[in-house]
């Protein structure tokens, strides 16, 4: 097994993350022997991607804030904090560099506030975000129920936003987000 810190490019790592990604969402993460991850490897995979400058995109910055504003006004029994911009912002940065990405995109800004809905429905129960958003359970061996999934937030989400926000500029991505 290559150690991701002997990659000669960007691309040549970026190409073997993806290879790992697919065959442990094809494979369920199951270990195989010849294709496990050891974790020394992993261990400079994830000092590789640590060291990743990221740039959060404009529309990024603009969902997370449009996000933190509509969940402010629409639901003030969560008392989001206002370090939750920062918080959101840090967390689609570490999604970006994951994917090894220098840039913050829609889809990682997306992917972290559905993790926060989610973890919402959890601290103050299912009734906050049942009748609000939709609460489906990923099967991450289905990388096409991911994809339908996250473009079905990204449509509900945009609704959400523009219900609370009059001037909503943002437009939700279509179909052709790619998630995995």
């Amino acid at each position: 097994m290559p150690f991701i810190l002997d990659f000669v490019s960007e691309q040549e790592a970026e190409t073997y993350a993806s290879f790992i990604l697919t065959k442990t969402l094809q494979d369920g993460g199951q270990k195989l022997e010849d294709e496990f991850i050891a974790r020394d490897d992993f261990k400079q995979y994830l000092e590789m991607a640590k060291t990743i400058q990221v740039e959060v995109d404009p529309n990024s910055k603009q969902l997370i804030s449009n996000y933190f504003v509509a969940t402010r006004r629409s639901r003030p029994e969560c008392s989001l904090p206002i370090t939750a911009i920062s918080k959101l912002t840090s967390l689609a940065e570490s999604h970006a560099r994951l994917r090894l990405s220098p840039t913050v995109t829609y889809e990682d800004a997306l992917a972290v506030i559905r993790l926060y809905e989610q973890s919402m429905s959890y601290v103050y129960g299912k009734s906050i975000c049942t009748s609000v958003c939709p609460q489906k359970e990923m099967d991450f061996e289905k990388p096409a129920q991911i994809h339908d999934t996250m473009v079905s937030f990204s449509l509900w989400l945009d609704k959400y936003i523009k219900t609370y926000l009059r001037d909503h500029s943002m437009t939700s991505r279509d179909s052709s987000m790619t998630f995995y």
